[in-house]
């Protein structure tokens, strides 16, 4: 039932674009499923990056979704070309993603991105 558009909070409530349910969060502007991006705990101890949901059907769609209002991470993730920065990957429900260039990875409903820091050595 769509409240009282008298009632400003309840309308903007009402009417926000990102709505959630007990599976899935839906983006009813475009009707696409909402895949969540985490990014560790290391990682935040640089960069701002709590947990988000954003849609897209790329990696590089949804990341650039989910960082659209933080600049800084999105400069520490990704480089000036907009290709994985090599001390950085990401994982794609569990398995590293394949295109670290163009991020061209298919994401679908539901599916869980991980962002982190890439480690080396011995």
């Amino acid at each position: 039932m769509r409240p009282d558009e008298s009632n400003d909070a309840n309308a903007a409530t009402f009417d926000r674009k990102i709505r959630r349910s007990e599976h899935a969060a839906i983006d009813f502007t475009t009707g696409l499923a909402m895949a969540r991006v985490t990014f560790t705990a290391n990682l935040q101890r640089h960069v701002s990056c709590p947990p988000v949901e954003a849609t897209g059907r790329t990696v590089r769609e949804v990341l650039e979704a989910a960082l659209a209002d933080n600049d800084r991470a999105l400069g520490y993730v990704l480089d000036d070309q907009r290709a994985l920065r090599k001390h950085m990957a990401i994982f794609l429900n569990g398995r590293q993603i394949r295109d670290r260039l163009h991020l061209s990875d298919a994401v679908g409903d539901d599916d869980q991105i991980y962002v982190m820091q890439a480690l080396s050595g011995g």
